[in-house]
This record gives C-alpha cells, structure tokens and sequence, in this order.
C-alpha cells in the first residue's frame, strides 16, 4: 500500500478531496471542479488585505456557496 503522499504526488485520491476538485471516473485521479473560481476569489480577497470575515461576506454576497451548499 502506498503512504498518503505518494498517492497526492502521483495526483490520485486520497481521503477527501480537496475543495476545487473532483474525483474523476477511475475513482482515482482528480480533476479541477468550478469551485476553482471560488478558490481564485479568495485568493484575490486576502491579497486585497481582505479579513477572513470580509472574504466570507464577498462570497456570500456573490451567493457562493460552502462545499456543503450553506452559507460561508
């Protein structure tokens, strides 16, 4: 069995997802999902000087939703 970094080197699964990407059809490998415009966002809030609380009201004004669909 290989150990959890050499799977996530390799760009297959291991564990949960990361937020942004999906779990392709082989079940191993991920892909980029449309949240990456949601990472981008982020990005863009904190480079802004953005306060995490700031980043989340943006998000949600722009009607964003967590990976879990609720509200930041």
């Amino acid at each position: 069995m290989f150990s959890t970094s050499r799977k996530r080197a390799r760009g297959e699964r291991a564990g949960t997802e990361p937020f942004g990407f999906r779990v392709n059809g082989d079940g191993r490998t991920l892909h980029p999902h449309a949240a990456q415009q949601i990472i981008e966002i982020i990005r863009e809030c904190r480079a802004a000087g953005y306060s995490y609380r700031a980043t989340a009201e943006e998000l949600n004004r722009l009607q964003l939703p967590t990976r879990a669909g609720t509200p930041w």
